[in-house]
């Protein structure tokens, strides 16, 4: 695993910084074990952010003795925009950036809720605007493991990134599943005492599998305050049962330090939280290590890619009709709040950083919908690990098997067909059915078998031969 060092930080002057670096590699321990010391030594204070309470909580065991300040993004949040009365330690104030404005150091941890929260919630703009406040006067620093959009929105206003590269190296394989039905083979095959996590983002699918499947959970953020299982993770880092199916409700500050959790299932198609979810399952040492299955089908992504294109239409009209300061004659249009996308307010104003993720996932989405790029190659190249489709390791071995248990078996005219069907080597919707085709296709994966051809009694036959 490689940690984070930066040499220069006590060379830091007012400014924003961000460290791209992955889960685990030690992001908040450089804070509270190298930043803290530095800034007390120099009379300086740190207030640093969460995105939610159970991060929050492993912060406050963290700085335990220390006088770092912790404050959720949903606090000053809620504060700007109700303006309600909040307490913090011994402070009270009306207005919390008073509060904010008191300290030096502005460390924003998983600093990607910016973005990736703001589809559901649109008050993330206060924090942005917190960013350009003080980012000339104080030192902002920005922590992510999935920094993309933060490059993207802050680009030149970063002063200086600091990155650590990924070790994926306990990742034992990686396989990618086009069809979603694949999950059943995939769970069915996995030994018993191997423990497996599926991450999904549709409640009722997770809730479907969970009742196929015996000594299964299902958790999401419906449940998660009755469920044990829930209060177990948090506590423990670990669970009981041998299949958990979760939503994005495991999050940050929740780990899994288990070895029996041998297998890791994602079922979403959103690239940050992929990677988020991976940085739940928390690695012990060398020979702790995971197989990794994900959907890479097309299906749901342009399902999503339909939506977004109809969305960045609608986003488009909004800003030429604001561009003319003819915004009332689009707020006429759509004067019913369903009918915008999720990144307009009710009062029918355009929230940017909701929009800005927005118009990043329809750029991705519309380029795997038009196969300039796939899922399965964007994750190996995230994850700098060679992918296997899962469907065609299994047609494969299947294949093996079937190959080893005929070889020398003659195949006449009549009796080509049930080994055509079992190689189904299609283009397209058509299945090819020459021997040549059969052959090149045991050639391209490594077989140690051909079909070879003789004649008996004047009719050509086909024949499995062992090449080696």
């Amino acid at each position: 695993m490689n940690y984070l060092s930066i040499p220069d930080y006590k060379e830091w002057t007012p400014g924003l910084y961000l460290v791209d670096a992955g889960c685990n590699a030690g992001k908040s321990t450089f804070v509270i074990k190298e930043l803290y010391p530095f800034a007390r030594e120099q009379h300086k204070r740190i207030l640093m952010f969460s995105n939610r309470l159970a991060l929050k909580g492993q912060q406050e065991i963290l700085t335990q003795g220390t006088d770092i300040m912790l404050m959720t993004y949903q606090k000053l949040e809620f504060n700007q925009y109700q303006q309600k009365i909040e307490i913090i330690s011994t402070y009270q104030h009306e207005d919390l950036m008073p509060f904010v404005e008191q300290f030096d150091y502005l460390v924003l941890d998983e600093a990607h809720y910016l973005f990736q929260d703001a589809s559901f919630n649109l008050a993330t703009e206060t924090i942005i605007e917190m960013v350009e406040r003080y980012r000339d006067s104080k030192i902002v620093l920005m922590l992510s493991a999935t920094p993309q959009l933060l490059k993207k929105y802050f680009d030149t206003q970063i002063k200086k990134t600091y990155v650590v590269e990924r070790d994926y190296s306990y990742i034992k394989k990686l396989y990618a599943y086009d069809d979603r039905e694949a999950v059943f083979k995939i769970i069915n095959d996995i030994p018993k005492n191997e423990k497996i996590v599926f991450f999904g983002d549709k409640k009722e699918r997770l809730q479907e599998l969970q009742r196929q499947f015996e000594d299964s959970v299902y958790l999401s953020s419906d449940n998660k305050g009755q469920e044990l299982t829930f209060k177990q993770i948090v506590t423990q880092e670990y669970f009981d049962c041998r299949i958990l199916f979760t939503t994005k409700v495991l999050d940050n500050g929740i780990n899994l330090k288990d070895k029996a959790i041998k297998h890791i299932i994602i079922d979403l198609s959103d690239l940050t939280e992929f990677v988020q979810c991976l940085g739940r399952r928390r690695i012990t040492d060398m020979n702790d290590t995971v197989t990794v299955y994900f959907y890479a089908g097309i299906k749901s992504i342009s399902g999503k890619y339909g939506y977004l294109k109809e969305a960045m239409e609608i986003a488009d009209e909004y800003f030429e009709y604001k561009e003319h300061n003819c915004l009332d004659i689009f707020q006429n249009k759509y004067r019913i709040k369903h009918n915008l996308p999720n990144f307009f307010d009710n009062m029918m104003n355009l929230v940017y950083p909701a929009y800005f993720k927005a118009k990043h996932d329809f750029a991705f989405y519309r380029d795997i919908t038009e196969k300039r790029k796939s899922m399965k190659k964007e994750v190996s190249r995230l994850l700098k690990k060679p992918c296997e489709d899962y469907e065609k390791v299994e047609k494969n071995y299947r294949l093996k098997l079937y190959l080893e248990s005929n070889v020398d078996k003659k195949y006449f005219k009549q009796d080509r067909k049930t080994l055509i069907e079992i190689f189904d080597v299609r283009q397209g919707d058509y299945v090819l059915k020459s021997r040549n085709v059969l052959n090149q296709y045991l050639k391209d994966y490594g077989f140690d078998y051909c079909i070879g051809t003789g004649t008996e009694k004047r009719k050509v036959y086909w024949v499995i031969e062992k090449t080696a």
